[in-house]
C-alpha cells in the first residue's frame, strides 16, 4: 500500500535550498532506520479529502513557519524506504516533489525538526542522498 505525500524543494533568493534536521523520534517508524540523524525536505502525507496543493502550503507552514508564495510541479518518485502505520501497517510513499518560493526566510522549525541549514544546490543534495533516489539528488545537484 502507497500514501500520497508531498515535498517542497524551498529555495531562497540566492538560490539556496532549504534543508531540516529530522528528530530521531520521527524516524523511528521507519523500516531500516539506522538511528543516525536524518536530513529532509518539508512536506509530508496528503490527509483525506485535502487537496495537495492545500497540503503542500500546510505542511511548509507547520514544518517551516514560511508561507508559500508560488510553487510548481519539480518531480515525482517512489519513496524506497517503508513506513509503519497504525492503521494499516507497512506502507510506502508516492511523492509529488515541488519547487517552491516563500515569503522571507526567517525559518521557525517545527515539532518534527530539530535544526534547518539554507545550503547551495549540490550540500543539500549530499544530504539528502539517504533519503532519496538517486536520481532526484541528482537533480538537486543540477539546479
Amino acid at each position: 500500500m502507497f500514501n500520497l505525500g508531498i515535498k517542497a524543494l524551498v529555495r531562497d533568493k540566492l538560490g539556496r535550498v532549504l534543508i531540516l534536521g529530522v528528530s530521531p523520534k520521527e524516524k523511528q517508524g521507519v523500516i531500516g532506520w539506522d538511528g543516525k540523524q536524518g536530513y529532509d525536505i518539508p512536506g509530508g502525507r496528503v490527509k483525506v479529502d485535502e487537496k495537495y496543493t492545500e497540503a503542500l502550503i500546510r505542511e511548509v507552514r507547520e514544518e517551516t513557519g514560511l508561507a508559500v508564495t508560488e510553487y510548481k510541479l519539480l518531480t515525482t518518485t517512489v519513496w524506497d524506504k517503508r513506513l509503519m502505520n497504525k492503521i494499516v501497517g507497512n506502507v510506502g510513499l508516492v511523492l509529488m516533489i515541488f519547487e517552491v518560493k516563500v515569503e522571507g526566510n526567517e525559518v521557525v522549525i517545527g515539532e518534527e525538526n530539530n535544526s534547518y541549514e539554507w545550503l547551495i544546490p549540490q550540500e543539500a543534495a549530499k544530504k539528502l542522498k539517504n533519503n532519496y533516489p538517486d536520481d532526484f539528488c541528482k537533480l538537486v545537484e543540477e539546479l
